[in-house]
């Protein structure tokens, strides 16, 4: 096997000769050797070309695996992945429901992984975020005293405009008259009940009883509304708070509930739903499909402008980059 031909590497890369037909062992693999030799008379090939050869039949690429080759070691069949186990979920608010509607791989990261809140420092000439600002503005009206001040030192002259402007709108909305009208009316009222082996708890700004037993939830909002109507706000933007408020009132045994938000950014921007005591069961059901979807480990990434401040993204999520998949 001196010549200098592809079958001629093979053979001496492997180890074996053309000496004949017959099985060869190369390391743990046996190999069965054909040799096809031309008859004798048949003329040379015109420039090389090696004679035409039948067509193997169907299946002869196997014969290694039939009489006369190794026999593959059986493999025991793959096992299914194990189910993940279900998420235990013991408390929840409001907030954390509404993270997980609006994105189900952000409430992973942060409330199952862990992850941290990013924090983006301000600069100290900036003032106060939306959020210090709305929790300035309810401080005040729960008792107006000026103690936000103590809490946000930073807090510039324009940020206490802002505070009082809000605080302000409330003195002027009609929805104050209808509250100072109960007999029985608080603010910062907490609550804690029940769904699923889940407890919910959160705080009222206001809650107050109407004379025929009625129970009236107020929540002051100091976002922007701009063109907005303040009805479709509460409608798309709150309605995991919405339900949680509904049924956490009803769960006082009052008879009806009315939850009230006034947008603090107008005074007569309010919007309002009412819930009968009939409604408690679908606003069960309504929490209940959340806490499974969460329990079974459903996390969908619904990719949109929240993607901004997500802990996860670019670090176990592509965030907008998600869009463009179908």
């Amino acid at each position: 096997m001196d010549e200098d031909t592809t079958i001629a590497h093979i053979c001496r890369t492997l180890g074996v000769g053309l000496t004949g037909p017959g099985d060869a062992d190369v390391g743990d693999a046996r190999l069965r050797l054909h040799v096809i030799e031309p008859a004798a008379g048949d003329a040379a090939p015109e420039n090389g070309a090696l004679p035409a050869l039948a067509e193997p039949a169907v299946g002869r690429q196997l014969e290694l695996f039939s009489e006369g080759g190794r026999n593959p070691v059986a493999l025991p069949a793959l096992a299914a992945p194990p189910q993940p186990p279900p998420v235990a979920v013991h408390r929840l608010s409001y907030s954390a429901l509404a993270l997980y509607r609006r994105c189900g791989y952000r409430y992973f990261a942060q409330r199952v992984l862990g992850l941290p809140e990013p924090v983006i420092p301000a600069a100290p000439e900036q003032g106060l975020g939306p959020l210090e600002v709305g929790d300035a503005v309810h401080l005040e009206l729960e008792r107006p005293d000026g103690r936000w001040r103590d809490l946000y030192p930073t807090a510039t002259d324009a940020d206490a405009e802002r505070i009082a402007a809000f605080v302000a709108a409330w003195s002027e909305c009609p929805l104050r008259e209808r509250v100072e009208g109960l007999a029985q009316a608080r603010p910062e009222v907490p609550f804690a009940f029940e769904v699923g082996g889940v407890l919910f708890r959160g705080r009222f700004d206001v809650f107050g009883r109407e004379e025929d037993g009625a129970a009236l939830v107020v929540d002051f909002k100091t976002n922007r509304l701009d063109e907005r109507v303040a009805q479709d706000v509460m409608e798309r933007s709150y309605a995991v708070q919405v339900t949680t408020y509904a049924l956490a009132a009803l769960r006082t045994g009052a008879p009806a509930v009315e939850v009230a938000y006034a947008f603090l950014e107008r005074p007569d921007a309010v919007a309002t739903r009412r819930f009968e005591a009939g409604d408690a069961e679908a606003l069960e059901a309504e929490l209940v499909e959340a806490i499974e979807a969460i329990r079974a480990g459903r996390f969908p990434a619904r990719p949109g402008p929240h993607c901004r401040e997500c802990p996860a993204l670019d670090l176990l999520c592509a965030g907008p980059g998600l869009e463009w998949q179908g």
